[in-house]
């Protein structure tokens, strides 16, 4: 691995984008040969905002703060007849004159690509995040529309306002159709995981592999089921812990109409697990895992659910069994205001004692309402919620925030 990872540069800008102009490179180099016939968009989205929190930290010192910030972003779109590419980066930055150690500077980059022939199809979806500790292990409940698989968090300890995430993580799929009913296919995830500053025994650095191979068959074309076996590997980066993985995974696609859609799984997963610091430690684990998705769209709206439990890696020096609920609904009041809600529950308990310490549960409400001024000019307001509990100390905070913000929003994309 790049040594910039392990030691990452002073100058905040080179953090930033060091990892988002990498990928953007390598999407671009992929698509060049559709790039002359394809259609190239932008939707611009400037914000500046105000936001108060009864508890930003999430101690057991309630102390309400407020804060300043400014926010650029930009979709950006490449469109040809058989490949699609969707990029967001986002620069954030934030400011509490009454509390100038949280002032912040964050950015991130989404992304998805997808290319497609009669019988073969490729997508990769993947994103680049420098964020401050609170909003990377408590992100907001609403699903993001660029990168809607986007992994749960990586939760470790109890939160630090000081300490920022650079996550970087990639998940692409192939699959090829042998006959009109059978398909093949492979899929893979890479994560990295990096704390500044460095705090390897409360945020630990790491590594993530999986490698995926996939068997499906169609059963008309509302439906589709794919059987799948995968192994998948934990290293930390600055201790000697490890794990290795190895599953089965039965999924089920369905669609009910032109306007719902989901899905079901279950799996098995067998872990090894390996630790020489902070302590000697040995263990085996087999655990299952399910999901359900569903999605109604509707003309003025659309409610989408998931519930899952599965195993994912965490900075808390391992892997651990995440059980997740997630629900979001959008509608349109009127051509010009619109609401959104979500709510969120995160429960996330180690695979084995050496991690356990890191155990929590959380919940998080999001309420907004927005306001159209004109066709590119809107305001809005909102409102969260969140709780947090660690069970090894019973540590537990909440945390309230109001926000209002103004913006420009550049026009979608024509189809």
């Amino acid at each position: 691995m790049s040594s910039s990872y392990r030691n990452p540069p002073r100058n905040i800008a080179a953090l930033v984008f060091q990892g988002p102009i990498r990928l953007a490179a390598v999407l671009a180099c992929a698509f060049a040969a559709q790039a002359q016939a394809a259609q190239v968009y932008t939707q611009p989205i400037l914000t500046v905002g105000a936001q108060g929190d009864t508890n930003l930290g999430l101690d057991v010192m309630n102390k309400y703060t407020v804060g300043y910030y400014a926010e650029a972003a930009s979709i950006i779109g490449i469109a040809s007849a058989a490949s699609d590419t969707n990029l967001e980066p986002r620069l954030r930055y934030t400011e509490f004159p009454t509390e100038r150690a949280l002032d912040r500077f964050e950015g991130s980059l989404n992304f998805n690509s997808s290319y497609s022939t009669p019988r073969s199809y490729f997508y990769i979806y993947g994103l680049f995040d420098h964020l401050n500790d609170t909003e990377e292990e408590f992100p907001s409940g609403v699903y993001d529309p660029i990168n809607p698989i986007a992994p749960t968090s990586v939760n470790a300890g109890p939160t630090s306002i000081g300490v920022t995430q650079n996550n970087l993580w990639v998940a692409p799929k192939y699959t090829y159709d042998l006959t009109q009913l059978v398909g093949v296919g492979v899929s893979g995830v890479a994560q990295r995981v990096t704390y500044s500053p460095a705090d390897p025994f409360g945020h630990v650095d790491f590594d993530y592999y999986q490698g995926q191979l996939m068997l499906s068959r169609k059963f008309g074309p509302r439906t589709q089921l794919s059987l799948a076996g995968y192994g998948a590997r934990y290293s930390a980066i600055d201790l000697d812990s490890t794990a290795n993985a190895g599953g089965a995974n039965l999924e089920l696609d369905y669609k009910w109409s032109a306007r719902a859609s989901g899905g079901v799984s279950v799996s098995y997963q067998h872990t090894n697990i390996d630790q020489v610091e902070p302590s000697p430690f040995r263990s085996t684990a087999n655990t299952w895992g399910a999901s359900f998705d569903n999605t109604w769209k509707q003309q003025t709206g659309q409610w989408r659910i998931t519930i899952e439990r599965d195993v994912s890696p965490n900075a808390g020096g391992g892997l651990f069994a995440t059980d997740q609920a997630q629900t979001e609904y959008d509608h349109d009041l009127t051509q010009l205001l619109s609401v959104t809600g979500a709510l969120k529950y995160v429960a996330t308990r180690g695979l084995s004692a050496n991690v356990s310490r890191f155990d929590i549960t959380y919940y998080r409400a999001d309420l907004s309402l927005k306001r159209m001024l004109a066709r590119t000019w809107f305001v809005q307001g909102g409102y969260g919620f969140l709780r947090e509990k660690y069970l090894s100390n019973a540590i537990r905070g909440s945390n309230n925030e109001l926000y209002v913000r103004f913006g420009y929003q550049g026009l979608p994309r024509q189809q």
